[in-house]
Protein backbone atom coordinates (compact mmCIF):
# COMPACT_ATOMS: atom_id res chain seq x y z
CA UNK A 1 0.00 0.00 0.00
CA UNK A 2 1.06 3.84 -0.90
CA UNK A 3 1.01 5.81 2.11
CA UNK A 4 1.23 9.47 2.32
CA UNK A 5 0.93 10.95 6.00
CA UNK A 6 0.34 14.39 5.74
CA UNK A 7 1.29 16.89 8.27
CA UNK A 8 2.95 15.91 12.12
CA UNK A 9 1.82 15.88 15.45
CA UNK A 10 4.97 15.35 18.00
CA UNK A 11 6.14 12.52 16.33
CA UNK A 12 2.59 10.25 15.51
CA UNK A 13 3.14 9.90 12.36
CA UNK A 14 7.12 9.54 11.95
CA UNK A 15 6.26 6.43 14.34
CA UNK A 16 3.28 5.45 11.96
CA UNK A 17 5.52 5.64 9.15
CA UNK A 18 8.04 3.34 11.15
CA UNK A 19 5.58 1.20 11.33
CA UNK A 20 4.49 1.13 8.04
CA UNK A 21 7.71 0.72 6.52
CA UNK A 22 8.65 -2.56 8.87
CA UNK A 23 5.01 -3.42 7.33
CA UNK A 24 6.50 -3.86 3.77
CA UNK A 25 4.26 -0.63 2.58
CA UNK A 26 5.30 2.54 0.82
CA UNK A 27 5.11 5.14 3.35
CA UNK A 28 6.32 8.59 3.89
CA UNK A 29 5.82 11.68 5.95
CA UNK A 30 5.18 15.39 4.13
CA UNK A 31 4.81 17.88 7.14
CA UNK A 32 6.65 21.23 8.18
CA UNK A 33 8.44 19.56 10.95
CA UNK A 34 6.47 20.09 13.59
CA UNK A 35 7.58 23.57 14.71
CA UNK A 36 10.58 23.76 17.05
CA UNK A 37 10.27 20.34 17.61
CA UNK A 38 12.14 19.96 14.21
CA UNK A 39 11.04 16.34 13.68
CA UNK A 40 12.13 15.16 10.23
CA UNK A 41 9.85 14.12 7.46
CA UNK A 42 10.32 12.97 4.67
CA UNK A 43 8.76 15.81 2.16
CA UNK A 44 9.63 19.57 4.19
CA UNK A 45 5.91 21.39 3.15
CA UNK A 46 7.93 24.54 5.54
CA UNK A 47 10.27 26.74 5.94
CA UNK A 48 12.52 27.11 8.36
CA UNK A 49 13.33 31.18 7.25
CA UNK A 50 11.31 33.50 9.60
CA UNK A 51 9.61 36.82 8.81
CA UNK A 52 8.63 37.46 5.01
CA UNK A 53 11.01 35.08 3.71
CA UNK A 54 9.31 32.44 5.63
CA UNK A 55 5.51 33.36 5.13
CA UNK A 56 6.87 33.37 1.68
CA UNK A 57 8.39 29.85 1.87
CA UNK A 58 4.98 28.12 3.42
CA UNK A 59 3.31 28.76 0.20
CA UNK A 60 5.67 28.09 -2.02
CA UNK A 61 7.26 25.44 -0.70
CA UNK A 62 3.66 22.82 -0.92
CA UNK A 63 3.49 24.05 -4.02
CA UNK A 64 6.79 22.85 -5.47
CA UNK A 65 6.00 19.71 -3.69
CA UNK A 66 2.91 18.87 -5.38
CA UNK A 67 4.36 16.38 -7.71
CA UNK A 68 5.00 13.97 -4.72
CA UNK A 69 2.23 14.30 -3.07
CA UNK A 70 -0.38 12.79 -5.38
CA UNK A 71 -1.74 9.40 -6.60
CA UNK A 72 -1.53 7.82 -2.88
CA UNK A 73 -3.69 4.77 -2.20
CA UNK A 74 -4.16 6.53 1.17
CA UNK A 75 -3.56 9.86 2.41
CA UNK A 76 -3.60 10.98 6.29
CA UNK A 77 -4.39 14.14 7.50
CA UNK A 78 -3.04 15.22 10.78
CA UNK A 79 -5.22 18.48 11.31
CA UNK A 80 -8.06 20.60 9.18
CA UNK A 81 -5.10 22.88 9.46
CA UNK A 82 -1.95 21.98 7.41
CA UNK A 83 -1.13 24.90 5.25
CA UNK A 84 -0.82 29.02 5.42
CA UNK A 85 -4.61 30.17 6.03
CA UNK A 86 -4.07 33.18 3.43
CA UNK A 87 -6.78 33.70 0.64
CA UNK A 88 -7.86 30.14 1.16
CA UNK A 89 -4.51 28.53 0.48
CA UNK A 90 -4.94 25.70 3.59
CA UNK A 91 -8.78 24.82 1.77
CA UNK A 92 -7.79 24.91 -1.30
CA UNK A 93 -4.36 22.41 -1.34
CA UNK A 94 -6.86 20.10 1.03
CA UNK A 95 -9.48 19.62 -1.40
CA UNK A 96 -6.62 19.19 -4.29
CA UNK A 97 -5.41 16.38 -2.49
CA UNK A 98 -8.29 14.48 -1.73
CA UNK A 99 -9.09 14.95 -5.50
CA UNK A 100 -6.34 13.72 -6.50
CA UNK A 101 -5.27 10.28 -4.12
CA UNK A 102 -7.31 7.03 -3.92
CA UNK A 103 -8.79 7.42 0.12
CA UNK A 104 -8.40 10.25 2.83
CA UNK A 105 -8.43 9.63 6.28
CA UNK A 106 -8.66 12.65 9.11
CA UNK A 107 -6.74 12.10 12.73
CA UNK A 108 -8.33 13.53 15.59
CA UNK A 109 -5.46 15.20 17.22
CA UNK A 110 -4.62 18.39 18.78
CA UNK A 111 -7.26 21.51 18.15
CA UNK A 112 -9.63 21.50 15.51
CA UNK A 113 -13.18 22.81 15.68
CA UNK A 114 -14.82 20.17 16.58
CA UNK A 115 -13.19 19.49 19.86
CA UNK A 116 -13.03 23.26 20.58
CA UNK A 117 -16.64 23.18 20.51
CA UNK A 118 -18.14 19.57 21.08
CA UNK A 119 -15.16 18.59 23.37
CA UNK A 120 -15.82 21.84 25.54
CA UNK A 121 -19.36 20.98 25.53
CA UNK A 122 -19.07 17.31 26.55
CA UNK A 123 -16.00 16.96 28.68
CA UNK A 124 -16.06 17.09 32.24
CA UNK A 125 -12.93 19.60 31.84
CA UNK A 126 -10.31 20.57 29.20
CA UNK A 127 -8.07 22.84 28.51
CA UNK A 128 -9.59 25.80 26.84
CA UNK A 129 -10.31 28.59 29.27
CA UNK A 130 -6.42 28.45 29.43
CA UNK A 131 -5.52 27.63 26.37
CA UNK A 132 -7.40 31.35 25.57
CA UNK A 133 -6.14 32.81 29.09
CA UNK A 134 -2.17 32.13 28.17
CA UNK A 135 -1.68 31.60 24.99
CA UNK A 136 -4.17 33.67 22.94
CA UNK A 137 -4.32 36.64 25.46
CA UNK A 138 -7.93 36.13 26.03
CA UNK A 139 -8.81 35.89 22.18
CA UNK A 140 -11.26 32.83 21.53
CA UNK A 141 -9.10 31.57 19.06
CA UNK A 142 -9.25 31.03 15.38
CA UNK A 143 -10.67 27.21 15.89
CA UNK A 144 -14.41 28.96 16.60
CA UNK A 145 -14.18 31.41 13.54
CA UNK A 146 -17.43 30.34 11.67
CA UNK A 147 -14.98 29.56 8.35
CA UNK A 148 -12.73 27.47 9.66
CA UNK A 149 -15.34 25.56 11.42
CA UNK A 150 -17.16 25.29 7.95
CA UNK A 151 -14.58 23.57 6.62
CA UNK A 152 -13.40 21.55 9.54
CA UNK A 153 -16.77 20.06 8.81
CA UNK A 154 -16.72 19.88 5.18
CA UNK A 155 -13.46 17.73 5.52
CA UNK A 156 -15.15 15.48 8.06
CA UNK A 157 -17.86 14.61 5.56
CA UNK A 158 -15.36 14.25 2.64
CA UNK A 159 -12.76 11.79 4.26
CA UNK A 160 -13.23 7.65 4.59
CA UNK A 161 -12.96 8.25 8.06
CA UNK A 162 -12.21 9.94 11.42
CA UNK A 163 -9.55 8.10 13.57
CA UNK A 164 -9.27 9.63 17.10
CA UNK A 165 -6.20 9.14 19.05
CA UNK A 166 -7.53 9.24 22.51
CA UNK A 167 -11.07 9.47 24.13
CA UNK A 168 -11.06 13.76 24.34
CA UNK A 169 -10.66 13.42 20.44
CA UNK A 170 -13.43 11.01 19.92
CA UNK A 171 -15.72 13.19 22.42
CA UNK A 172 -15.60 15.59 19.76
CA UNK A 173 -16.67 14.09 16.77
CA UNK A 174 -19.27 11.05 18.27
CA UNK A 175 -22.24 12.50 16.46
CA UNK A 176 -20.33 12.45 12.88
CA UNK A 177 -21.37 9.11 10.88
CA UNK A 178 -17.57 8.76 9.71
CA UNK A 179 -15.86 8.25 12.97
CA UNK A 180 -14.16 5.23 13.77
CA UNK A 181 -12.65 3.87 17.33
CA UNK A 182 -9.78 5.71 18.46
CA UNK A 183 -6.89 3.90 17.29
CA UNK A 184 -3.43 3.81 19.78
CA UNK A 185 -0.75 6.22 19.45
CA UNK A 186 1.82 4.44 17.46
CA UNK A 187 5.35 4.57 19.80
CA UNK A 188 8.42 3.22 17.79
CA UNK A 189 10.05 1.35 21.38
CA UNK A 190 12.87 0.30 20.00
CA UNK A 191 14.58 4.04 19.50
CA UNK A 192 13.78 5.18 23.08
CA UNK A 193 16.45 3.48 25.72
CA UNK A 194 14.72 2.72 28.64
CA UNK A 195 17.17 3.12 31.99
CA UNK A 196 16.35 1.49 35.35
CA UNK A 197 14.57 4.01 37.56
CA UNK A 198 16.59 5.19 40.11
CA UNK A 199 16.98 7.72 42.56
CA UNK A 200 19.70 10.22 42.32
CA UNK A 201 21.14 11.74 44.54
CA UNK A 202 18.84 10.86 47.39
CA UNK A 203 16.13 13.04 45.64
CA UNK A 204 13.06 12.19 43.37
CA UNK A 205 12.82 14.53 40.30
CA UNK A 206 10.03 15.62 39.17
CA UNK A 207 9.94 17.08 35.51
CA UNK A 208 7.31 18.86 32.98
CA UNK A 209 8.03 20.19 29.64
CA UNK A 210 7.01 23.49 29.21
CA UNK A 211 5.35 23.10 25.75
CA UNK A 212 2.32 25.02 25.90
CA UNK A 213 1.35 26.49 28.92
CA UNK A 214 -2.25 26.87 28.54
CA UNK A 215 -2.77 23.07 26.96
CA UNK A 216 -0.60 21.59 29.21
CA UNK A 217 -1.69 23.34 32.75
CA UNK A 218 1.90 24.57 33.29
CA UNK A 219 0.53 27.33 35.65
CA UNK A 220 -1.24 24.39 37.77
CA UNK A 221 2.19 22.43 37.39
CA UNK A 222 3.83 25.58 38.91
CA UNK A 223 1.77 25.78 41.70
CA UNK A 224 2.39 22.29 42.76
CA UNK A 225 6.12 22.33 42.24
CA UNK A 226 6.04 25.44 44.52
CA UNK A 227 4.31 23.67 47.62
CA UNK A 228 6.79 20.33 46.52
CA UNK A 229 9.84 22.34 47.37
CA UNK A 230 8.67 23.54 50.36
CA UNK A 231 7.22 20.62 51.80
CA UNK A 232 10.28 18.66 50.73
CA UNK A 233 13.05 20.44 50.43
CA UNK A 234 15.77 17.17 51.25
CA UNK A 235 13.31 14.76 49.19
CA UNK A 236 11.97 16.42 45.58
CA UNK A 237 13.54 17.93 43.01
CA UNK A 238 11.34 20.14 40.28
CA UNK A 239 12.07 21.16 36.93
CA UNK A 240 9.88 22.81 34.50
CA UNK A 241 11.85 23.55 30.93
CA UNK A 242 11.01 23.58 27.53
CA UNK A 243 11.49 24.70 23.59
CA UNK A 244 14.08 22.28 23.02
CA UNK A 245 13.97 20.43 19.31
CA UNK A 246 12.76 16.86 20.47
CA UNK A 247 16.35 14.66 20.38
CA UNK A 248 17.08 17.10 23.23
CA UNK A 249 14.08 16.88 25.52
CA UNK A 250 14.39 13.28 24.98
CA UNK A 251 18.23 13.24 26.79
CA UNK A 252 16.87 15.51 29.70
CA UNK A 253 13.90 13.16 30.13
CA UNK A 254 16.74 10.30 30.82
CA UNK A 255 17.63 11.95 34.07
CA UNK A 256 14.25 12.44 35.94
CA UNK A 257 12.18 10.20 37.84
CA UNK A 258 8.61 11.05 37.42
CA UNK A 259 7.37 13.06 34.25
CA UNK A 260 4.01 16.05 34.63
CA UNK A 261 2.74 15.50 31.33
CA UNK A 262 -0.84 17.27 30.62
CA UNK A 263 -3.16 18.36 33.36
CA UNK A 264 -6.75 18.71 31.39
CA UNK A 265 -6.94 15.41 29.54
CA UNK A 266 -8.82 12.71 29.80
CA UNK A 267 -6.07 10.36 28.01
CA UNK A 268 -2.61 10.79 27.37
CA UNK A 269 -0.95 11.93 24.41
CA UNK A 270 2.36 11.46 22.42
CA UNK A 271 4.36 12.83 25.38
CA UNK A 272 3.10 10.71 28.30
CA UNK A 273 3.69 7.20 26.25
CA UNK A 274 7.24 8.41 25.35
CA UNK A 275 7.96 8.73 28.87
CA UNK A 276 6.30 5.62 29.89
CA UNK A 277 8.46 4.11 27.58
CA UNK A 278 11.57 5.24 29.10
CA UNK A 279 10.66 3.77 32.08
CA UNK A 280 9.28 6.50 34.25
CA UNK A 281 6.49 7.38 36.44
CA UNK A 282 3.84 9.60 34.56
CA UNK A 283 0.67 12.42 35.97
CA UNK A 284 -1.29 13.03 33.22
CA UNK A 285 -4.30 12.13 31.60
CA UNK A 286 -6.04 8.77 32.48
CA UNK A 287 -10.47 8.85 32.92
CA UNK A 288 -11.76 6.14 33.51
CA UNK A 289 -13.59 6.87 30.40
CA UNK A 290 -10.36 6.86 28.53
CA UNK A 291 -9.11 3.77 30.01
CA UNK A 292 -12.30 1.68 29.12
CA UNK A 293 -12.49 3.17 25.74
CA UNK A 294 -8.88 2.53 24.57
CA UNK A 295 -7.41 -0.33 26.48
CA UNK A 296 -10.29 -2.57 27.95
CA UNK A 297 -8.83 -4.27 31.36
CA UNK A 298 -5.51 -3.58 30.43
CA UNK A 299 -4.66 -1.08 33.07
CA UNK A 300 -2.90 1.90 31.59
CA UNK A 301 0.01 3.18 34.26
CA UNK A 302 -0.53 6.80 33.90
CA UNK A 303 -1.27 8.36 37.29
CA UNK A 304 -4.32 10.82 36.22
CA UNK A 305 -3.97 14.40 37.90
CA UNK A 306 -6.73 16.99 37.62
CA UNK A 307 -6.30 20.29 36.24
CA UNK A 308 -5.35 21.69 40.37
CA UNK A 309 -2.20 22.01 42.17
CA UNK A 310 -3.47 19.83 44.74
CA UNK A 311 -3.94 16.50 42.90
CA UNK A 312 -0.56 16.67 41.38
CA UNK A 313 1.13 17.10 45.11
CA UNK A 314 -0.79 14.12 45.92
CA UNK A 315 0.15 11.73 43.11
CA UNK A 316 3.55 12.78 44.17
CA UNK A 317 3.56 12.63 47.37
CA UNK A 318 1.97 8.58 46.49
CA UNK A 319 4.95 8.66 44.66
CA UNK A 320 7.35 9.72 47.45
CA UNK A 321 6.07 6.77 49.95
CA UNK A 322 6.61 4.36 46.90
CA UNK A 323 10.27 5.55 46.10
CA UNK A 324 11.81 1.68 46.56
CA UNK A 325 9.48 0.84 44.12
CA UNK A 326 10.81 2.86 41.23
CA UNK A 327 12.48 0.40 38.95
CA UNK A 328 9.45 -2.00 38.95
CA UNK A 329 7.11 0.84 38.08
CA UNK A 330 9.30 2.22 35.77
CA UNK A 331 9.20 -1.25 34.16
CA UNK A 332 5.75 -1.57 34.10
CA UNK A 333 5.03 1.51 31.71
CA UNK A 334 7.46 0.35 29.53
CA UNK A 335 5.68 -3.21 29.25
CA UNK A 336 2.31 -1.09 28.94
CA UNK A 337 3.36 0.65 25.71
CA UNK A 338 5.07 -2.49 24.61
CA UNK A 339 1.87 -4.23 24.64
CA UNK A 340 -0.67 -1.43 23.50
CA UNK A 341 1.27 1.44 21.52
CA UNK A 342 3.88 -0.69 19.59
CA UNK A 343 4.68 1.11 16.32
CA UNK A 344 4.27 -1.99 14.19
CA UNK A 345 1.47 -3.46 16.22
CA UNK A 346 -0.36 -0.11 15.86
CA UNK A 347 0.54 0.39 11.97
CA UNK A 348 -1.04 -2.75 11.17
CA UNK A 349 -4.23 -1.52 12.65
CA UNK A 350 -4.10 1.54 10.98
CA UNK A 351 -3.92 -0.51 7.69
CA UNK A 352 -6.89 -2.87 8.31
CA UNK A 353 -9.02 0.44 9.17
CA UNK A 354 -7.95 1.98 5.70
CA UNK A 355 -8.43 -1.29 3.67
CA UNK A 356 -12.17 -1.99 5.08
CA UNK A 357 -12.95 2.06 3.85
CA UNK A 358 -13.08 3.27 7.44
CA UNK A 359 -14.37 -0.08 9.48
CA UNK A 360 -12.72 -0.14 12.20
Amino acid sequence: MKVLLLGEFSALHKNLCDGLLELGHDARVASMGDGWKHIPTDIMLGSRASGVRGRIGRIINPLLALPRLVNYDVIQIINPILFSTQFGYNEKMLKFLLEHNQKAFLVGAGCDAFYWKEGRERLRYGPFDDVEHYELNDDPGPWQAPERRAFNLWLANRVDGIIPIMYDYWVGYQNLSRLKKPLPIPINVEKIACQENLLRHGKLVVFHGLIREGFKGTHHVRAAFDILRKKYPNDVECIIQGGLPLHEYMNLLSTVNVVVDQTSSHGSGVNGLFSLALGKVVLGGNESEHQQLMYGEDLCPIRNILPEPESIVAQVEAILAQRDQLPALGLAGREFVLRQHDYRHVAARYVDVWQAGGSA
